[in-house]
């Protein structure tokens, strides 16, 4: 069952819908025109997508730079920094950080890390403040 705002969940092994997922968020893109509602691409588990999908990488850079005035986001998961997210870098308004099970992983600040509490809800911002995630 989705949740009442989700409208699709794509398998990671449904490459023709997933294709034509990123087209049709790509002609919405070209149009110019924010369509009624906002569009969030979710990536789950960027580096298999980079490893795996390595011939999409261009189209989602694409959607990362010119999707926000069209209503169209992405947001990607990683479970750690990628060197090849610098090229989405400069398209990236938010990173946040959920909670680590070892805190010197931490991308911010360790010791803000050691204080998010042990639940899998709670995070840090790149600022430091500790964040709760809600559906």
């Amino acid at each position: 069952m989705l949740l009442p705002n989700v409208s699709e969940i794509i398998s990671w092994d449904s490459s023709e819908r997933i294709d034509a997922t990123i087209q049709a968020l790509a002609r919405r893109i070209a149009t110019g025109a924010p369509g009624p509602r906002h569009l969030v691409l979710v990536i789950d588990g960027w580096r298999a997508w980079q490893r795996d999908r390595v011939d999409r990488f261009d189209e989602i850079a694409d959607i990362a730079r010119r999707g926000h005035p069209a209503g169209v986001h992405l947001v990607i998961g990683t479970s750690g920094y990628d060197y090849r997210m610098t090229s989405l870098a400069p398209f990236v308004s938010e990173t946040i950080e959920l909670r680590l099970s070892e805190t010197y992983g931490s991308q911010f600040e360790r010791a803000a890390a050691k204080l998010v509490p042990d639940d899998p809800r709670r995070g840090l911002t790149k600022h430091g403040q500790i964040l709760l995630a809600t559906s």
